[in-house]
């Protein structure tokens, strides 16, 4: 019976964990304003219909708006400044910086929920992971006061932040882009804690 109970534990923990993530993005605003849409997940803090904004990590990566596949990690791949396969770690600039913003830690910087704002941020996030920018981030400008800002704050912690490396459902690469994360879900961690207490005790 013992035995029973644990393979029931982990195989419910293993199917927890294996749900497959699926993201919708769409640009519904002006250029840069990003949303995504959890269609399969959950996918960090986010449960399934729940929507929260974003930013694209690299410059010249596919953003173009639908339902993406979902791999979870700590940096962008293929297309980062790093060589090939190796992929470009998220800077802890950019995760800080984006924090602040779910926070609404930003708007004594001039950071709302307009379009320009979005645009600003964008910018900063592609300045600080090294893909350049399309608008002027120099000192006195918010986006300068920013680039400032978080190079005064940011504690080289991730902040909660992970990389949604996204592909298309054929598998070509598409957009980079930070979600807030939490992770191992609490029955997960629940599950898989009585599991291993059920292991510990069938070996007794």
């Amino acid at each position: 019976m013992k035995r029973m109970t644990t393979l029931v534990v982990l195989t419910i923990a293993a199917t927890v964990m294996a749900v497959p993530l699926q993201v919708q993005i769409t640009a519904p605003g002006a250029y840069y304003d990003y949303q995504a849409t959890v269609v399969s997940g959950p996918i960090g803090i986010y449960g399934v219909g729940e929507t929260f904004r974003t930013f694209c990590l690299e410059r010249h990566e596919n953003s173009s708006n639908g339902i993406f596949d979902v791999v979870l990690g700590d940096r962008a791949m293929d297309g980062g400044v790093e060589p090939a396969g190796t992929g470009d770690p998220l800077d802890t600039k950019t995760a800080f910086l984006y924090n602040e913003f779910l926070n609404g830690g930003l708007a004594a910087y001039g950071i709302v929920s307009d379009s320009a704002s979005y645009t600003i941020m964008q910018n900063v996030i592609w300045e600080i992971e090294g893909d350049g920018n399309v608008i002027g981030l120099g000192a006195g400008t918010i986006g300068g006061n920013l680039l400032s800002y978080a190079a005064a704050n940011a504690d080289g912690s991730n902040y909660g932040i992970k990389v949604m490396v996204m592909h298309t459902a054929t598998g070509a690469k598409a957009q980079d882009m930070p979600v807030k994360f939490a992770i191992p879900e609490p029955m997960t961690v629940a599950l898989l804690g009585l599991g291993g207490v059920l292991l510990i005790r069938n070996k007794k």
